[in-house]
């Protein structure tokens, strides 16, 4: 009998800090600067959580929104947070055009909507965010997003 109420305690406590945790992202860089600073957190909603539940569709972001985007690199694919500047449309293709609230140009791909992985959860115009807490992780996981 033990064994089942401590499953009973224990999966449901797993299922929440599994959710909560995949809902914040640690931003590596100065790029957002000042409106999200290198180390903080970012509260998102994701595209797609643990392949079952969306809580939001990448085709009805916004001018002024912050995203997660994933983007193909040479050593691989990395997770870029940046603000959507621009909504446009090739030949029936929508992309993002992103920029870092930091950099002086607009970022130098167009972002579909199938790259979108997350976006910010917004108080007012800005992300909402947990400041510097994200230091511990970029520390355990040698500087990646």
């Amino acid at each position: 009998m033990g064994l089942y109420r401590e499953l009973a305690i224990a999966i449901p406590i797993f299922l929440i800090v599994t959710i909560f945790a995949s809902h914040l992202v640690v931003v590596p860089t100065s790029s957002m600067t000042p409106t999200i600073k290198e180390g903080d957190m970012v509260i998102v909603e994701k595209t797609n959580i643990l392949d079952m539940i969306k809580e939001f569709n990448p085709d009805n972001i916004n001018v002024g929104d912050v995203i997660v985007y994933e983007k193909n690199s040479s050593s691989g694919t990395e997770n870029i947070i940046h603000r959507v500047v621009a909504i446009n449309d090739t030949g029936g293709q929508k992309y993002y055009i992103l920029k870092g609230d930091n950099n002086t140009i607009d970022d130098p791909v167009k972002v579909y909507p199938n790259q979108v992985i997350a976006k910010g959860v917004k108080w007012g115009l800005n992300p909402i965010t947990i400041p510097q807490v994200g230091w511990i992780l970029l520390k355990i996981k040698g500087g990646a997003l």
